[in-house]
């Protein structure tokens, strides 16, 4: 019986082990994971970070190399722009020069009837202000522009002119409007008639002919504008010496050509070998750092499948060598734990007791009367009453108590025995521990077969003799002698004080007193 439990026991305490180790395999794989994310994540990064010094450094020398063409052709425009400006004042005054040429004689005809009309004007004693343009338009009108001109006059003179007055004044009342109309008629009519009659009716064949020269002006005027027009908007150039200035920009253009030709070229070269220079430069200058972000990727990588496989091989010996027994729901630490604990506290239950226990969450029978029982000086139940027995008195339950801790110190000698015995190799202990743990026999038979190993501590082993009553009613009882010690009481009858070959010491003694 003890040889099943201990088997069970340490059967139990592998699988703790095992489960343990399997879910720190599985603790360490989701840091590892972690770790692969993170050494995937600075291996990303660097390698972004040289992409970008890459492209920063490619950019950084096209336009170097783009701005030192780019300043050379801002010096030829800036050269065009200047040698145009030059061109295009000659050709101004070209243009200036032939208008002046073509249109001379058209400028002199003028000149020369202009002096006629004075000179007719003074010989008939006519006033210099009728050789104007005023006089012609407003008292001898001729044309629709000059008879338009004349109503705007007269409107502006006597509409706009009176009006403007009476809001001046502050818009006195209707009388005053009136009145200033009748001022403003009175003036400006009265100044036109007499204007009329002093001067256009009495000098009237020289006002006549003094009309006729100044249409003629008008005329020669007309053609001047045409003449300057027609110039002004002729493309032909070659009469304005301009071949210089024409000549030296067609060499700027040309040089802007040739700049702009190298520009592409040098554009062209750099991309189909300054480009993979740079990469190169640059990548050979991280290549030591990238080599070892990508190392502790791949060693994270090598670590996170070595996990793999030992989760693997632990779940499938867990699988396979102990969830069928101990059951799938039991397989995991915390669960392994309670239920070694709790089969290791009760030396009478079974492992499938101890599971039953675990799933009830409930403590076992012995294990609730000690937690109950608190101390020494409280009610420890007489393990009669667990049978069905009487109750004892306060003397026989002192001794009880006593009994029961015998009886697990035997229970745990005789168990040392075998297992020492075991390593050894010798199985004379069997029998020592059965007897030890009946309490009929002497504790050094369980130790005999260590007497080669250890013959001191053998030697050392007391006697421990238990209450002969409580065996002889065991087996009157038909019952097992082992099984019934695992349910009864002992009372000692004698003290024992020793230390076992297991390090153990017993004391057994009783006071009746007590």
């Amino acid at each position: 019986m003890f040889q099943d439990k201990e088997r069970d026991a340490a059967f139990l305490q592998q699988a703790l082990k095992l489960t343990t180790e399997f879910e720190s395999v599985q603790q360490a794989f989701n840091e590892q994971q972690e770790v692969v994310k993170q050494a995937s994540k600075n291996l990303a990064a660097a390698q972004k970070d040289v992409q970008n010094e890459t492209e920063t450094e490619i950019k950084r020398k096209k336009n170097e190399i783009s701005d030192e063409f780019n300043a050379r052709l801002d010096e030829r425009t800036s050269q065009i722009k200047k040698v145009k400006a030059q061109r295009g004042k000659s050709r101004a005054e070209g243009v200036k020069n032939r208008i002046q040429m073509e249109t001379q004689s058209l400028e002199d005809a003028n000149k020369a009837i202009n002096q006629n009309t004075k000179e007719i004007f003074r010989q008939n004693k006519v006033p210099a202000f009728a050789n104007s343009p005023s006089f012609y338009t407003l008292f001898v009108t001729s044309g629709i522009k000059e008879a338009l001109i004349a109503i705007l006059t007269v409107l502006l003179l006597l509409v706009v002119l009176p009006l403007l007055i009476y809001i001046i004044l502050g818009k006195p009342g209707m009388l005053w409007m009136v009145l200033i109309y009748i001022v403003d008629v009175a003036v400006f009519g009265g100044l036109y008639m007499l204007i009329t009659n002093t001067v256009k009716i009495k000098h009237k064949s020289a006002i006549d002919q003094g009309r006729k020269n100044w249409d003629r002006i008008l005329k020669n005027r007309a053609e001047i504008r045409r003449i300057t027009k027609g110039i002004k908007k002729d493309q032909d150039d070659s009469l304005y010496q301009l071949q210089e200035f024409d000549a030296q920009l067609l060499q700027l253009e040309q040089e802007k050509r040739s700049i702009n030709e190298e520009r592409l070229a040098a554009m062209a070269q750099f991309d189909s070998e300054g480009r993979a220079r740079i990469s190169s430069e640059i990548q050979e200058k991280n290549n030591s750092r990238l080599a070892d972000l990508q190392d502790e990727l791949e060693a994270a990588n090598r670590r996170i499948e070595e996990l793999i496989s030992q989760t693997r091989e632990l779940q499938l010996t867990l699988q396979k060598d102990y969830e069928p027994r101990i059951g799938k729901e039991f397989m995991s630490s915390d669960k392994l734990d309670r239920l070694l604990s709790v089969f290791r506290g009760d030396a009478e239950m079974s492992l499938v007791e101890a599971q039953e226990v675990v799933r009830s969450g409930k403590l076992p029978e012995r294990q609730a009367h000690a937690a109950i029982a608190g101390g020494d000086d409280e009610h420890i139940p007489d393990p009669s009453e667990i049978i069905g027995g009487a109750q004892k008195g306060p003397k026989v339950q002192n001794a009880q108590k006593v009994q029961y801790a015998q009886k697990e110190q035997r229970a745990q000698i005789a168990q040392k025995a075998q297992n020492w015995a075991a390593q050894t190799g010798m199985d004379q202990a069997d029998l020592g521990r059965q007897e030890v743990y009946e309490g009929t026999a002497d504790i050094s038979k369980a130790a005999a077969a260590s007497k080669a190993a250890d013959a001191s501590k053998v030697a050392a082993i007391p006697k421990v003799t238990a209450v002969s009553k409580t065996t002889a009613a065991s087996k009157a009882a038909g019952r097992d002698a082992a099984e019934y010690a695992s349910e009864s009481e002992y009372a000692p009858d004698g003290d024992v004080d020793g230390e076992n070959p297991f390090g153990e010491t017993v004391s057994d003694t009783v006071d009746a007193s007590k």
